[in-house]
């Protein structure tokens, strides 16, 4: 047992460190703030950078919302801690300050202030709340307890050390493994609700090879990149636009190798930025998928074009477009790169945002739709347009590490104006806010966005049922990897084309029926002599249907032979 003004010293002396640390951080907010914006310091692909640190809300209880200040101050030092010495990211110390909050809640309930007062009662209860509350995540929650559970241990902050155990059963379907005889059936594909149904996958190429203007073919060309490389849809967006990269074969003595046209034969692959620990990777394409993905990069290098001009434009001079900043401009001039329909709509925009009028020309009036009433011609000064986009939109930083700019707007390969995905609203696209694609702008694409409408609503197509087609951005990844465990391709190379760091990974996203995963080892053991099985793996060798290295040196033995 701990000595309790002992662990009211440790906690003093944890808050101080970590805010002598924090004081080094690229950051605005003060210490003592109720929320945080990371985005300077802790870098996340979202829109949301902020770290709350208020009261957790359970349903069927109401407090004010402010977290006791000793309590508060133990939780920003465990954020700044876990960042300082583990390197975690935003989402995970976003969890761990929410169990923080958790436990504050059981804490106020008894009058208490501390985590000196920590017990592992407490972090029971707040299990107990969370189940009464219906919550869903109960494995991850007790899970992100622990972590807070330990580190009071290791500091020694609670007089009893609390040695908190994580009980709860992870109810995820990945989890429950069943091993092939317990499966129903043979043709029953496993987890096939991770999979695009076949014609989902048929209307989608409906869709890529006949967008309807440039603006879809953009987003397009952005999900064929998805389904090619079979990445996170995150790591897709964030493709940089020197992405190709070619490097010609050679042989073990250093000699390029040519094919039977005296061609060097090439490895193809595309550069890209991995969404966990944000390295700069290349992912090599598969030879069917080279000329798929080629259209796309190509195609997206010429669509973008206007697009990453204004961007660099912002980027080298700091300014939205060309105008002097008391320069005067009409609402005529505006509609070019504001994009409203008319200046009547154009003029309500700028009054709700509260940019004053210059001037109005009262000899000079436009039409209000079809309406037969007319409006008159309003002058703006320039600089007032331009300050109200460049506080609206955020920064073009895209990808920073340790505060060095790695990518801007103007670097990716997949860029558009603002609003130009609105295709119900085609007028509304703000053309001097060049911006990146989203993930919600792919899966509202594919009818995963309940909001808008998805390339395949927009052309009446429709799943075999009748029913609307939904593809997540996510399920091309799970396609990909079917694909390569399929083709017979080992479970090392599979994570190393995914660009995963864990191979045990790859079970999850391999959805195949028990008559897929056991042929190829029937074929193998059903032979009637040592002959057969030779002749089976040659076959499987020269048509590669069998992957691996002495799969690769044959068929480079042959091409360096000019065989091909």
């Amino acid at each position: 047992m701990n000595n309790i003004n002992v662990c009211y010293e440790n906690l003093v002396n944890f808050v101080e460190k970590e805010k002598v640390f924090f004081n080094s951080l690229p950051i605005s907010d003060s210490w003592d703030a109720i929320q945080w914006n990371t985005k300077e310091w802790l870098f996340h692909r979202g829109s949301d950078h902020h770290i709350n640190f208020n009261l957790y809300k359970f349903k069927t209880r109401v407090f004010d919302s402010q977290m006791p200040k000793e309590f508060g101050d133990f939780t920003k030092a465990l954020a700044i801690y876990l960042y300082r010495s583990k390197k975690v990211g935003f989402m995970a110390i976003r969890n761990y300050v929410i169990a923080c909050r958790q436990l504050s809640v059981v804490l106020k309930n008894r009058n208490e202030v501390s985590p000196v007062q920590l017990t592992k009662w407490h972090f029971d209860q707040v299990i107990d709340d969370l189940k009464e509350n219906k919550f869903k995540k109960i494995y991850e929650a007790a899970a992100n307890l622990k972590v807070v559970a330990d580190l009071l241990d290791k500091l020694y902050i609670t007089p009893l050390a609390i040695n908190y155990i994580n009980c709860e059963k992870n109810n995820h379907y990945y989890h429950d493994y069943k091993c092939l005889s317990e499966l129903n059936s043979e043709d029953d594909r496993i987890g096939k609700e991770k999979l695009p149904s076949y014609e989902a996958m048929v209307a989608y190429a409906i869709c890529t090879n006949k967008p309807i203007n440039n603006d879809e073919k953009i987003l397009l060309r952005t999900i064929d990149l998805l389904i090619a490389m079979g990445q996170r849809a995150n790591e897709v967006t964030y493709i940089p636009y020197d992405c190709w990269v070619e490097i010609e074969k050679k042989d073990e003595n250093g000699k390029i190798i040519l094919d039977t046209k005296k061609k060097p034969i090439k490895d193809v692959g595309i550069r890209y930025y991995a969404e966990k620990k944000f390295e700069s990777r290349v992912h090599w394409l598969a030879e069917q998928d080279v000329q798929f993905a080629y259209r796309a990069v190509n195609d997206l290098k010429v669509l973008t074009e206007e697009v990453r001009k204004v961007a660099k434009f912002q980027e080298q001079y700091n300014r939205m477009w060309k105008y002097d900043k008391d320069e005067i401009i009409s609402d005529v001039r505006l509609l070019q790169y504001l994009g409203f329909q008319n200046t009547y709509n154009l003029s309500l925009y700028l009054k709700r945002n509260n940019i004053p009028i210059h001037s109005i020309d009262k000899k000079i009036k436009h039409p209000i739709n079809n309406s037969g009433k007319r409006i008159c011609q309003h002058y703006y000064l320039a600089g007032d347009i331009e300050n109200l986009f460049f506080k609206k939109y955020e920064s073009n930083i895209i990808l920073k590490d340790n505060n060095k700019v790695i990518l801007r707007v103007g670097d990716l390969l997949s860029i558009k104006f603002e609003g130009a995905f609105r295709f119900k609203r085609k007028a509304n696209t703000f053309r001097v806010v060049p911006c990146k694609l989203t993930l919600e702008d792919i899966n509202a694409a594919l009818g995963s966005g309940s909001k808008t409408e998805s390339i395949f609503e927009r052309r009446g197509l429709k799943e075999a049922d009748g029913s609307k087609i939904k593809i997540t951005s996510h399920q091309p990844r799970h396609w990909r990897n079917t694909l390569y465990e399929l083709a017979g391709m080992s479970n090392i190379n599979q994570a190393l084309a995914l660009g995963r760091q864990l191979i045990d990974q790859n079970t999850v996203y391999k959805h195949l029926t028990v008559k897929e995963t056991t042929q190829v080892h029937k074929d193998f053991i059903t032979f009637n002599s040592v002959a057969e099985k030779i002749n089976f793996l040659r076959t499987g060798i020269r048509d590669k249907t069998i992957i691996g290295d002495l799969t690769d040196t044959y068929h480079k033995l042959k091409q360096s032979q000019g065989l091909v």
